[in-house]
């Protein structure tokens, strides 16, 4: 990992590159993976959940770039392959991890917890906390409670 704090991993696998353009394809793919599974059961054809995701990953895209409007947006590579996409903002405040997304095939590896521990050295290195808010749901491509525990997040319900 190469991005502000967040080290190579011990196998050297793992890098964050900075977001393009080029890769709104790929962001939208990724967004598209965790949330298909929680609107399949709608009963729609590929299409219209197509439509309906690609509406709901521009809302989302929009809400964060309002809300966060310095945030980083990176791209995730697993050595030569895109795998997902992460999504800090950097204030004086806080450090927030404002989203971590995995392709399916990439979950549960152990890479986004690599990738969180980065943000928890950097966030401790500058003495500020790393906020994140976490949906609480089963659907697959979410943050577990399990991940949070192993990561010793502290857990503030609101």
């Amino acid at each position: 990992m190469s991005e502000k704090g967040l080290s190579k991993s011990s196998d050297g696998k793992i890098e964050i590159v900075s977001a393009t353009v080029t890769d709104e394809d790929f962001l939208a793919e990724v967004y598209f993976s965790t949330r298909s599974d929680e609107f399949s059961a709608l009963g729609w054809d590929t299409e219209q959940l197509g439509q309906f995701l690609a509406m709901q990953y521009k809302i989302q895209k929009q809400a964060y770039q309002l809300q966060f409007p310095d945030a980083e947006n990176s791209i995730i590579w697993l050595e030569k392959e895109k795998i997902g996409r992460l999504i800090v903002n950097r204030s004086a405040a806080d450090l927030r991890l404002v989203d971590i997304s995995l392709l399916p095939e990439f979950r549960s590896l152990g890479t986004g917890a690599k990738i969180i521990t980065g943000l928890q050295n950097e966030a401790g290195e500058k003495n500020l906390p790393l906020t994140l808010t976490v949906a609480v749901t089963r659907s697959p491509g979410r943050v577990s409670s399990a991940l949070m525990s192993r990561l010793t997040l502290e857990i503030i319900k609101g």
